[in-house]
């Protein structure tokens, strides 16, 4: 006698995304004399495997006005099923603020694929100021008595600040 086996059909079972499902896979096996007998084989598709994410490198600046804007497109991910993963900005959190432009930003991205796993990543931006204000003193003066020295006038002194243009003269 000989067998002849073959396939028969798949069904396609508890699919809740594109990557977790079943699959029953049916093959039949015929005999010369017509005989014939069925068996099954059960694949379980489960992606349970986060996608890769990196976010853009840590980046200093002098100023808060140059802390750059949440950019989904320089982060990298990608998943392990199809190379898709959707990244969306998550947030951020400032920590360590001394002043207005001295602090630490954390931003956090995500990534997510198609059956919802997901990993985050962190990029931080430190904000810190260490230039020095402008500062222009009025021009020098020669008086003939000391009662002509003028009194101290701040109105007269000329300040400005590479971040927001604004110092306090004292």
């Amino acid at each position: 006698w000989t067998v002849n086996g073959h396939f028969v059909n798949d069904v396609i079972s508890n699919q809740t995304c594109t990557n977790r499902y079943n699959v029953t896979r049916t093959y039949r096996a015929t005999d010369d004399g017509g005989n014939s007998a069925t068996c099954e084989q059960t694949i379980t598709v489960f992606d349970n495997t986060v996608p890769f994410i990196q976010c853009p490198g840590n980046l200093t600046v002098q100023c808060s006005s140059l802390v750059p804007q949440p950019n989904t497109g320089l982060v990298i991910a990608s998943d392990n099923c199809n190379g898709l993963s959707t990244v969306t900005f998550v947030n951020d959190v400032i920590s360590n603020q001394t002043c207005t432009n001295r602090y630490n930003v954390t931003r956090t991205y995500r990534a997510t694929d198609e059956c919802g796993n997901s990993a985050t990543c962190e990029q931080t931006i430190t904000v810190f100021d260490t230039t020095v204000p402008f500062i222009q003193c009025p021009g020098n003066l020669t008086v003939q008595c000391s009662s002509l020295v003028p009194q101290p006038n701040k109105g007269l002194v000329i300040a400005s600040d590479n971040c927001n243009g604004l110092s306090t003269v004292t």
